[in-house]
């Protein structure tokens, strides 16, 4: 029942409250409710700011910001509420909410405001007659952390994140099939490092030995993570469908040519295999840092602070 009921309320700052809430009619804002889907997102504010179960009831009419609406819990939370509310999509909560053509009726009945990502994500909503604004949002890591530190390199380091069962989706299957096209480049893989099989887990080196330049670093604290990638060229994102990511943004605040499914100005771009092939190829040409990427990033990620 948690699920349905659940979810995290985080109270924030003065300075937080003062910058989200101009996504406010009257820039009112005390309050971020995370999914229970999302405890992830929660646990990084743990420390920072206070962090509860969320009560329905006493919260009731707190200007608030649903962050990730994945199920009928959210939903129904999200209808339910009398304050000021904003819906933060997430991305995979979209394509759950397309599957659920009452839902979707029910929220537009809603006097809300809907705030998303990217213009993939802002043109699904609207197929669903849920209009958003796009706000790409620096979850959690101030600006500061990622300061320009590009080098060239004649043999590039490439990074991507994944989660366990999720290979295709994020792109591990098709690093693996062109690795070997581009054996000056080395990828990094975060997120997965082994996989369970015949009763017992067997790291991914040894399952994929044949693969010399990817390496699979499994799960890495997103502190230690962010320290590793300074010395990388490029951020890999292959989702079709995806939020603005985080290999994406804090790869271009370092200075990184980040290579993105999705179109992003001053990002490289692909749409087929082979193009992909061919921007990792010119990866090791890239002798400057991506200062035209990194100052369009700048002014929207500094807008919404988390502490």
């Amino acid at each position: 029942m948690k699920k349905y009921f659940g979810g995290y309320r985080v109270r924030v700052n003065d300075r937080v409250a003062k910058a989200w809430g101009e996504l406010f009619p009257d820039n009112a804002m005390t309050t971020f409710r995370f999914s229970t889907s999302i405890q992830n997102f929660a646990d990084r504010v743990s420390g920072r700011h206070g962090v509860d179960v969320w009560h329905p009831v006493k919260s009731l009419f707190d200007p608030t910001v649903f962050v990730g609406l994945y199920h009928e819990g959210d939903w129904s939370r999200f209808i339910l509420h009398r304050g000021h509310k904003l819906a933060f999509w997430c991305g995979g909560d979209i394509l759950r909410l397309k599957e659920k053509p009452l839902w979707q009726w029910l929220i537009r009945q809603v006097d809300a405001d809907h705030v998303c990502e990217n213009e993939v994500e802002q043109k699904a909503l609207c197929e669903m007659g849920i209009f958003a604004r796009i706000h790409p949002i620096l979850f959690f890591d101030p600006v500061e952390n990622f300061p320009l530190s590009f080098k060239p390199s004649e043999r590039p380091h490439v990074w991507l994140t994944c989660h366990p069962g999720r290979e295709r989706e994020y792109g591990v299957e098709l690093v693996e099939e062109i690795a070997d096209k581009v054996p000056e480049v080395t990828f990094h893989i975060f997120g997965i490092g082994c996989a369970y099989l015949a009763g017992r887990y067997i790291p991914y080196l040894e399952l994929r030995s044949e693969v010399k330049n990817i390496i699979y670093h499994g799960q890495v604290p997103s502190e230690q993570l962010d320290v590793m990638i300074k010395d990388y060229q490029c951020g890999l994102r292959t989702c079709e469908f995806d939020g603005c990511s985080h290999v994406t943004t804090k790869g271009t605040l370092l200075g990184q040519w980040s290579i993105t499914r999705i179109k992003y100005p001053f990002n490289d771009h692909y749409e087929t295999k082979e193009e992909l092939v061919e921007l990792l190829k010119k990866l090791k040409h890239k002798t400057k840092p991506n200062l035209a990427g990194r100052e369009y990033w700048l002014p929207l990620l500094s807008k919404f602070p988390w502490s």
